[in-house]
């Protein structure tokens, strides 16, 4: 096992136990009004409840509420979909 393994390991034995335990992810449709949700961080919390819903409904991305053992809402997750074309890099010199 390598250094980056062994930091690793340590990390998520340290730090993972700590996450709460979910039961399911429930996709939220851009109609949707989202719950409320704080995070904490006031960028991510626009990002949620204003910003998702149009990138949703532009199909840029889709989110979905992540549900704990209760069915409480404890995260979101917003996944999209993007490339880079490489006939719009600069060329390698």
């Amino acid at each position: 096992m390598n250094a980056l393994n062994l930091f690793s390991s340590a990390y998520q034995n340290r730090h993972l136990q700590k996450l709460p335990k979910f039961s399911s992810l429930r996709r939220l449709g851009f109609y949707e009004a989202r719950p409320d949700f704080d995070c904490g961080d006031a960028d991510l919390n626009e990002y949620f409840s204003i910003d998702s819903i149009e990138s949703d409904s532009q199909l840029l991305s889709v989110t979905y509420l992540v549900l704990g053992e209760e069915s409480e809402e404890i995260a979101f997750i917003s996944l999209s979909n993007d490339s880079i074309k490489k006939e719009i890099l600069p060329r390698r010199k």
